[in-house]
This record gives structure tokens, sequence and C-alpha cells, in this order.
């Protein structure tokens, strides 16, 4: 910043052009001297090594193969290799993961949580009319439904049977 014309700047006398150059300064000077680091997102999971990374891609190489051939001793070969590196897969997540009981309860609850955070729903499910469910409050009655009118007694109207299962239940709950 020494070497800027701070005499030029002071000689501006509105406020905005002022404001405008002082900014445009200070954005010049800190794109100009400082560092910028682009951080890479590694989707690979961390117990899988590079020589474990070079099999899997081998694995692929070795289905193409087969897929290109159809000859059952390219498909005994993949599935063979498959068996082994899907063995060490499970052998080094394994090591990882003992390995994170060693680092303190807080790797430990990150991985856990990063491993069971799902979102559970139910599917889209379509009705007797064909009317396709929107919703999961939908799609649970569809269901209830359906399973009443599997699950009813012979024949018999009374309102244990024409009733929805969850609702059988809710009544029984409040006595």
């Amino acid at each position: 910043m020494d070497h800027l014309n701070w005499e030029a700047f002071y000689s501006i006398s509105e406020v905005q052009t002022l404001w405008n150059v002082f900014k445009n300064t200070i954005h010049s000077v800190v794109a100009n001297n400082s560092k910028t680091k682009v951080k890479q997102s590694n989707s690979t999971k961390p117990w899988i090594s590079g020589d474990l990374l070079r099999r899997v891609k081998y694995k692929r190489k070795l289905w193409k193969k087969y897929k290109l051939t159809k000859k059952t001793e390219d498909f005994e070969l993949h599935r063979s290799f498959a068996n082994i590196l899907s063995k060490d897969l499970n052998k080094a997540r394994q090591i990882y993961e003992n390995s994170l009981l060693n680092r303190g309860p807080k790797a430990v609850y990150k991985y856990t949580k990063r491993k069971l955070c799902s979102k559970i729903s139910l599917p889209t499910v379509k009705n007797n009319d064909g009317y396709c469910s929107k919703s999961n409050s939908e799609s649970a009655e569809i269901l209830a439904e359906f399973f009443a009118s599997t699950y009813t007694s012979g024949g018999s109207s009374d309102e244990a049977s024409e009733a929805a299962p969850h609702s059988i239940y809710l009544k029984n709950r409040s006595t």
C-alpha cells in the first residue's frame, strides 16, 4: 500500500467517488497479495488406499473385458478377483473404523452420524383407481387400506373390518 498515490486519493471531494476508489483499491490489493487455495472434495472413502483404488479400477477393466468377449473364463476371473477385492475392502474398512476408536469419541460420533444420516420416505404407491400418492401420509393410507382389505375377517361388516388397521390400533390405545 506504500506505492499508492495517497495525495490523489485525498484530493477527491465527492464521498461516493472516494468510497468507490477506496473499495476498488482494497479489492485489488487483496486479490494481488493473498493466496487462494482450491479445495478439492475427496469423494473416495478414507479407508481406500491407492493400491485398493487401483485394484477397483482393474476389476472394472475385467468386467468390461467380459462384457466384450462374453467368455466364461473372463467372467470367472472377474468374479474371483471381485470376491478377493471385496474381502480386502471390508478388512480395510474394519481397520479404519478401529483406528477411529483410538482417535477419540468425537471422530467416532462424526463417522457414525455421517453413516446413519439418511432421509427415510415411503415410495410412491398406486391405489386401485391408479392414483399415485404424493406424500408419505397418502402412501400410508393407501397401504393401510390395502392391508385392511386383505386381512379382514371373512365377510363380516363390523367396525373392525371396515376401519384401517392403524385407526383400530389408535382406538384400542385410547381406551
